[in-house]
């Protein structure tokens, strides 16, 4: 089922399905969808990909669809997560650009400007090679790029009245979902 045949279903349960309710309900569904993705790494959200890395660069830009990296290896040997604040506080010097060798530790970025995962590799890759970096990743959730959730819903008080009982069906049928 898509989310707008959700809420379409769940609508009609309650018997309201007037244009607020089931934009409402769309939002509701995509909402509920989104926190199941993001609870686990679940069978279907995880991939693992290989990338080329190229020497002086610290930067790795993962897939378009990835979410998150999971585990990083690079070659046989599996790269320390961390994030900056540790990298400080255990090996400063990681930061240096002139620090090269053989990665030991990557820091998930987030997203570049166009929305994109980066990863930084510590320290610097030395040498160019045929040694690719193998990244087990979590897959974006799909409602991400296909509805757009703003909570709370600017609406009035008479419109929350209404929506009051669409509201409640969706969190009981999402919490049936996730059982």
């Amino acid at each position: 089922m898509t989310l707008s045949e959700i809420a379409q279903y769940a609508g009609e349960k309650v018997g309201k399905t007037d244009s607020d309710t089931v934009t409402f309900l769309k939002k509701s569904a995509s909402l509920n969808y989104r926190r199941v993705w993001a609870f686990a790494p679940w069978r279907e959200t995880v991939t693992s990909s290989t990338y080329s890395v190229s020497t002086s660069t610290r930067t790795v830009t993962l897939g378009s669809n990835v979410e998150t990296p999971l585990a990083v290896a690079y070659g046989d040997e599996e790269l320390m997560a961390a994030d900056l604040p540790t990298i400080i506080s255990q090996d400063a010097d990681l930061l240096d650009l002139d620090r090269k060798g053989t990665p030991t530790t990557y820091l998930f970025k987030g997203r570049n400007t166009g929305g994109t995962a980066e990863i930084d590799l510590f320290p610097i890759l030395e040498t160019s090679g045929t040694t690719s970096l193998k990244v087990v990743e979590k897959l974006k959730c799909l409602t991400r790029n296909n509805y757009v959730v703003d909570f709370p819903l600017p609406v009035g008080e008479q419109s929350i009245k209404r929506l009051l009982p669409s509201a409640m069906l969706v969190r009981i049928w999402s919490i049936a979902v996730c059982w």
